[in-house]
């Protein structure tokens, strides 16, 4: 299932697994009988980032550490504006996963609104 093939049928190396699930738990903001919600972090950068600090945080446990505190307390700060990107996949349709954080910085309130057509 992870292998790859290039157009003209040349073998790749197959793609490297990670050995961990990473999960997002919340609950909605405007919504005070919200049960709460997890969905399972497939997005590539916080894959990437445990393939390249496995090497730098040889411990375990700091790696998860390190992890956990970039996609909570920084990725989810206050201080950021944070959205999901989600998706799911057609044999589970109604299982969602998180693909990617958008998180730019929270804007300063103006005086002035915009307001878009």
């Amino acid at each position: 299932m992870y292998n790859q093939y290039y157009l003209f049928d040349k073998r790749l190396n197959p793609i490297e697994q990670i050995p961990f699930r990473f999960y997002y738990k919340f609950k909605c903001k405007n919504s005070p009988n919200c049960p709460g919600h997890k969905l399972m972090i497939h997005d590539w950068e916080l894959i990437e980032s445990y393939r390249r600090w496995r090497h730098r945080y040889v411990e375990k446990e700091v790696l998860l550490s390190q992890i956990k505190d970039t996609w909570l307390n920084k990725l989810c700060s206050p201080k950021r504006d944070t959205y999901f990107y989600v998706g799911n996949i057609w044999q589970r349709p109604k299982q969602f996963l998180v693909l990617g954080v958008f998180y730019p910085p929270k804007s300063e309130p103006t005086l002035f609104t915009r307001q878009f057509c």
